[in-house]
């Protein structure tokens, strides 16, 4: 949280709700530090992944472990598009400032 305070740049937080590593508490911590900083933080919580963006099997920790598991297409195209809608944003700030 200490690291999210310092910085003015916008911030992805992307955690699965099947994450047996990261937890509510923990993403509130960041979004509440972000309030009070008046960071660009977008938040998503993606059903049904777990802390490495893969499908959860209902394995638990022991999933990491299998091979061919590979970061879920929504998660790429959840990331993709935040980026494009940052790039939009500072294209208009840009012309904003030309002007």
């Amino acid at each position: 949280v200490t690291a999210i305070r310092r910085t003015k740049l916008p911030i992805l937080l992307m955690r699965g709700s099947k994450d047996e590593q990261a937890f509510d508490a923990d993403d509130r911590a960041f979004l509440d530090a972000a309030e009070e900083e008046d960071l660009d933080l977008t938040y998503r919580l993606l059903p049904g992944l777990d802390h490495l963006m893969v499908q959860d099997s209902g394995g638990g920790l022991a999933d990491y472990a299998q091979s061919g598991r590979q970061v879920e297409q929504s998660v790429v195209d959840a990331i993709a598009d935040w980026i494009a809608e940052r790039q939009g944003t500072i294209r208009q700030e840009e012309e904003q400032h030309a002007r």
